[in-house]
């Protein structure tokens, strides 16, 4: 029910910001971006990845924070099939995961990413975004036990032909 869980992170964001709980008034926002990307509202979902990189200017925030921003700005994107800007928030959650040294999120990364190369490759024909995504998908099956998931294994493995299966045909 998204209506019903966008009241209650709308409520829980009013609590946070009452006792001037910056991090979870930021993590709330995070976890609105979800809802924004699954209904399609580019606006809402801007603007809350707004919210958290103007704090971010002001000051260092836990890299979660960022991470999950870019990934769910990405999401969104890739939602509503633009692709290029999804690759570019990718790329960033990428970059800060890495830096952050969050192998699992960095793998993550690296799956929504190799998902937008592949479908911005097939809009735009550039063999570089194919290669981009095939190295993507061969780093995130060569990580150790320890930083993926099997459910990301799985995503990972079947990904290029889910996406351009018609093409592989």
């Amino acid at each position: 029910e998204p209506e019903r869980a966008r009241e209650a992170w709308l409520h829980a964001l009013n609590v946070f910001e009452r006792l001037g709980d910056q991090r979870s008034v930021l993590a709330t926002y995070r976890n609105l971006m979800l809802l924004h990307a699954e209904a399609r509202d580019l606006g809402q979902l801007e603007a809350c990845a707004q919210r958290i990189f103007a704090e971010a200017e002001r000051s260092t925030l836990e890299p979660a924070i960022l991470i999950g921003a870019h990934g769910n700005l990405g999401y969104g994107y890739s939602l509503a099939e633009r692709y290029e800007r999804a690759i570019h928030h990718f790329r960033k959650s990428l970059v800060l995961a890495v830096a952050a040294r969050s192998d699992l999120e960095a793998n993550r990364a690296r799956c929504y990413l190799a998902d937008a190369c592949y479908y911005q490759f097939l809009k735009t024909g550039e063999v570089a975004l194919e290669a981009e995504a095939d190295q993507l998908v061969a780093d995130v099956l060569r990580a150790p036990e320890s930083a993926v998931t099997p459910t990301l294994l799985e995503t990972a493995r079947g990904l290029k032909a889910y996406v351009l299966g018609q093409l592989l045909a």
